[in-house]
């Protein structure tokens, strides 16, 4: 009889441990717990892309590239022929820029007068720019006073801030004077003078975005010069230039060097374009 007690008392004590064990288990391991997660930590590329475009009614736009012609074709200029043309500069991409718009002459064939003089014509052929659309009644009109640039004057509309989404329009007005005379009227049986005129955009990121640190990280970018801002990019000296040229230009160093690096260059520097 205490046998039987006594394995009882045992086997109750046994049961009572394990289901003590049970709720030790479950209750000393019961942690408070929390979470967070994030799943929407995008890391996304910027890109710069800038786009020329031309009109002559200012409202139907088309893509300038290295084939367009933004002049009348087959024109024959004379005392009086006036042509506006609209351009258009668009930042597409989503990184803001500076850019840089430039008009000047590639190449020129020059001619010979009736009085057997050789001439060029960008000479006797003026230009205008302004800023956004203008429109005109009439050729006179757009002439206005007829005054200009020498179509051989360097045009730079430089360090232009355009921001994701923004453009830039501007009205260019190019016109032969009704004053210029026989100086410009070519020798019949001699080389038509002509003029192939450049019309070069370039884009470089602006100091404008920022990182941990500002908005400085790329201050250093390049800025890109063409033929006719060479000198004046050297002359400037400040930082990096990235040189973009369409032909061989060749700089007789010596007639400017004193003016530009106090004399420290004397010699002539052919540029491989």
């Amino acid at each position: 009889m205490t046998n039987k007690t006594t394995k009882r008392a045992l086997l109750m004590s046994v049961l009572s441990m394990l289901l003590c064990v049970t709720m030790l288990i479950g209750t000393t391991f019961a942690w408070f717990t929390d979470s967070v997660s994030s799943t929407n930590n995008l890391i996304v590329a910027g890109n710069l892309d800038v786009n020329l475009y031309w009109s002559v009614d200012g409202q139907t736009w088309t893509p300038v590239d290295a084939n367009t012609n933004v002049f009348k074709t087959e024109t024959l200029w004379e005392p009086g022929h006036t042509e506006v043309v609209y351009l258009k500069v668009k930042n597409e991409g989503t990184l803001a820029l500076n850019y840089d718009l430039t008009v000047n002459i590639a190449s020129e064939v020059s001619g010979t007068n009736v009085d057997g003089n050789t001439f060029k014509l960008s000479d006797y052929i003026l230009y205008n720019v302004y800023e956004g659309i203008n429109t005109y009644a009439d050729s006179a009109a757009a002439r206005g006073d007829e005054t200009g640039d020498k179509l051989n004057v360097f045009y730079n509309k430089a360090d232009q801030l355009l921001e994701q989404g923004d453009e830039a329009v501007l009205t260019m007005v190019v016109f032969m004077p009704t004053t210029v005379g026989n100086e410009a009227n070519y020798l019949t049986g001699t080389t038509a003078p002509s003029i192939n005129l450049g019309i070069n955009l370039f884009a470089t990121q602006k100091t404008h975005e920022n990182d941990s640190f500002g908005s400085n990280y790329d201050e250093n970018a390049y800025t890109p010069v063409d033929n006719a801002g060479f000198k004046d990019a050297i002359t400037a000296n400040e930082k990096e230039i990235l040189v973009v040229l369409s032909e061989d230009v060749v700089y007789d160093v010596a007639a400017w060097a004193n003016d530009a690096m106090g004399g420290a260059i004397t010699e002539t520097i052919i540029i491989n374009g």
